[in-house]
């Protein structure tokens, strides 16, 4: 039997693959589990962030991560907090607010590799190219296409490449760097 909860997750994910924002947004809004369902926090921050809303995004990113850590799922709480790094690396560019929540995600990380490393390796990349250690950048983008590839994070591989392609131009390869973005 398929519970209420499923069939809120199952319409909400509908909505957002068809690029229902705000009615995605609408049935998380009317689902009284909306706030305490991991699976609703992200499906909420992927809406948010297509409706345009960063904060709203980020905060239901956050609010997971903290369900997840008060709960005890360590490798949800890593990604969740990996998460929130990412969205403030690409859209806010505040590092000492990614660098903390690269620092919380790593705390949480399991001792076996696996798809947030890739993550935090993408971010980490960005982190330190804007911070100008291009060598460690250059180092954390491999990692995360490498990691992104082997766990199937095409975001975290994407963000990685892109990365790559920036470096190059930096070292003033500007075709090759170009043909790589």
């Amino acid at each position: 039997a398929v519970t209420m909860q499923q069939m809120v997750v199952d319409r909400v994910r509908a909505a957002i693959e068809g690029a229902d924002w705000d009615g995605a947004l609408a049935l998380l809004d009317e689902s009284d589990d909306a706030d305490r369902d991991p699976a609703l926090l992200e499906l909420r921050a992927q809406a948010a962030y297509g409706a345009g809303d960063f904060e709203g995004c980020v905060s239901a990113w956050e609010a997971r991560h903290a369900l997840l850590r008060d709960a005890g799922d360590r490798a949800g709480a890593a990604h969740a907090a990996a998460m929130v790094a990412m969205f403030l690396v690409i859209d806010a560019g505040l590092m000492s607010l990614v660098r903390g929540w690269l620092r919380r995600a790593e705390q949480f990380l399991e001792a076996e590799e696996g798809p947030t490393d890739a993550v935090i390796a993408a971010v980490r990349g960005y982190e330190r190219f804007f911070c100008g250690d291009l060598e460690t950048a250059r180092a954390q983008s491999d990692r995360a296409v490498v990691l992104g590839g082997r766990f199937g994070v095409l975001a975290a591989e994407v963000i990685g490449r892109t990365a790559r392609a920036r470096l190059t131009i930096v070292a003033g390869r500007v075709d090759e760097g170009l043909e790589q973005l």
